[in-house]
């Protein structure tokens, strides 16, 4: 195995590998707590609840009509959203060990 340059001085690899080491076990790397989740949900939301009443507004020209498509849209997506991201969470397939 070729060590990067960056790492060529044994004391930075121990050091580098140490952390490594430290965040794994903390499990800095691998873990999301659930208001983690839940402040991304919301995050994304508000971001989803801009474009959907824009693009709605813009095709209808109705303000009534977004709203109420924005409304019904949001509440159970959001829900689906925050579960799809807990589950998501759990599976550890693209995370690294």
């Amino acid at each position: 195995m070729r060590i990067p340059t960056e790492f060529s001085n044994l004391k930075d690899l121990n050091f580098f590998s140490r952390e490594i080491g430290r965040c794994l076990a903390e499990g800095v790397l691998l873990k999301e707590y659930w208001r983690r989740s839940l402040v991304k949900a919301i995050t994304y939301r508000a971001l989803i609840i801009f474009l959907d009443i824009t693009v709605i507004y813009l095709m209808t020209k109705r303000l009534d009509i977004a709203l109420g498509f924005m409304i019904v849209s949001n509440v159970y997506t959001s829900i689906a959203y925050y579960f799809h991201e807990r589950i998501w969470n759990k599976i550890g397939w693209g995370k690294t060990k």
